[in-house]
């Protein structure tokens, strides 16, 4: 049986604001697509003796992803916050996942450059969540419609997990522009919202997508300024 969406009920809160940095997509198309690939993270790729980027602000449950030859620039860590793993040497091999579950800033560097040629890098998380519903699992995964809707000039959106995993949830253009990525990582199971701020993008229609690495669901909502 569904269950409707209720005021009172206070899940997971997110605030996320728009990136500076729009990708469009190759075509309408695959945007609705069901066939959904894996959620990339934050990627850090390097070559030439460098990390690019070689700074990041990330939420605490994402993913960083380091793509290249690790024979070449094996991976360490160099400093983490109090509790956070340590990772390393990653010496072969040429990708390396790390999901952040510590709060605080971690620094990393390439044991054979470092010093010579300043291969070097890090990250700074934080905590987005300030509240979690504990012990009402939902069985579904599960996008909800957004409410307000229409709105002006922030929405709330919420969506279910019924279990761990890994996700992402964006907002696109009705013609493909991706506009905002309102979460990218690791979420608990159960139920999550987040607030999307339109400020500063134009009225219209926009697709919010939630997006895991088996299922994908979307929703229309109108925005009017």
């Amino acid at each position: 049986m569904k269950q409707k969406w209720n005021k009172r009920m206070r899940p997971t809160v997110v605030f996320a604001r728009l990136t500076g940095v729009t990708v469009f997509l190759s075509t309408v198309f695959s945007f609705f697509s069901l066939n959904a690939g894996d959620p990339q993270g934050h990627i850090i790729q390097f070559d030439n003796f460098s990390y690019n980027p070689n700074q990041l602000d990330v939420a605490v449950g994402d993913t960083i992803i380091w793509q290249g030859d690790f024979v070449e620039h094996p991976l360490q860590s160099s400093s983490v916050p109090d509790g956070a793993q340590h990772w390393g040497p990653i010496d072969s091999g040429t990708e390396f996942r790390y999901v952040v579950e510590v709060d605080g800033t971690y620094n990393y560097q390439c044991n054979l450059h470092d010093d010579l040629y300043g291969m070097t890098g890090s990250f700074t998380a934080t905590v987005t969540s300030v509240n979690e519903r504990a012990g009402d699992i939902p069985e579904l995964f599960r996008l909800e419609q957004n409410y307000p809707n229409p709105f002006n000039p922030s929405t709330e959106i919420q969506f279910a997990l019924q279990e761990r995993m890994q996700v992402m949830l964006e907002v696109y253009a009705i013609h493909g522009q991706k506009i905002a990525t309102l979460v990218d990582g690791m979420r608990n199971a159960g139920h999550h919202s987040v607030i999307f701020d339109a400020t500063g993008i134009p009225s219209g229609v926009y697709i919010y997508r939630l997006q895991s690495d088996q299922k994908v669901q979307a929703k229309r909502m109108v925005y009017i300024r």
